[in-house]
């Protein structure tokens, strides 16, 4: 297998994966550069190092824009079991989180989590518990253009924050007044507007908060 198989989607196999401050990257990812992973709810790496084996099946794999870091979607194999860094098998995670407008309120994510006040456009990943303030449109009729837009409220700022969630993306019901935990938005700066963005993509999970 070539060094650079987890960058095709269906393919399985073990992957060295490494622990940083902001989260599990490849742990050895050749020229494809520093690609950061994410789990879904059938797979979870053990606490017990900072670097292990697991045995994965991809589901997607995005370059990173302009040279940054790519961002690696992964399961567990259908046989539902996973290797730790000593190549012994464990059984993986594959309970219900809440995601996707559920409403337990464990967090799935090992993103680092934000207040609103922290967003500047930085273009990181991260999570956010926030109520919806706003909506001015909807549009998941229409391609290429973001499917809505509104605007977010939490505790650290006055203003509202706008958020737009892009083209295609699956998501629950979105309601002003409702409060969500959103895990693996994108803190984006929308250069024609001047504007900060929360961006709801293709990896963003969901928790409907009380």
């Amino acid at each position: 297998m070539s060094d650079d198989w987890f960058t095709t989607e269906g393919e399985t196999g073990t992957l060295a994966i490494e622990y940083r401050d902001d989260g599990w990257f490849v742990a050895s990812p050749g020229t494809v550069g520093e690609t950061r992973c994410m789990f879904d709810d059938s797979l979870e790496p053990g606490d017990e190092t900072d670097r292990q084996r697991i045995q994965v099946i991809v589901s997607s794999f995005r370059e990173g824009l302009d040279g940054g870091v790519n961002f690696l979607s992964l399961a567990a194999p259908n046989d539902g079991a996973s290797e730790d860094a000593n190549g012994r098998t464990n059984e993986t995670k594959a309970e219900n989180n809440g995601t996707v407008g559920g409403t337990n309120g464990t967090k799935s994510s090992s993103n680092e989590q934000w207040k609103l006040k922290d967003f500047n456009g930085s273009g990181e990943y991260v999570d956010v518990e926030a109520t919806i303030d706003a909506v001015f449109y909807v549009r998941d009729d229409e391609s290429g253009i973001p499917d809505m837009k509104g605007e977010l409220l939490d505790s650290s700022v006055v203003d509202p924050v706008v958020f737009i969630v892009n083209d295609g993306v699956s998501h629950p019901y979105l309601g002003e007044g409702n409060r969500f935990r959103f895990e693996t938005v994108k803190d984006h700066y929308y250069d024609k507007n001047a504007e900060i963005q929360v961006v709801i993509n293709e990896h963003t999970e969901f928790v409907e908060l009380d």
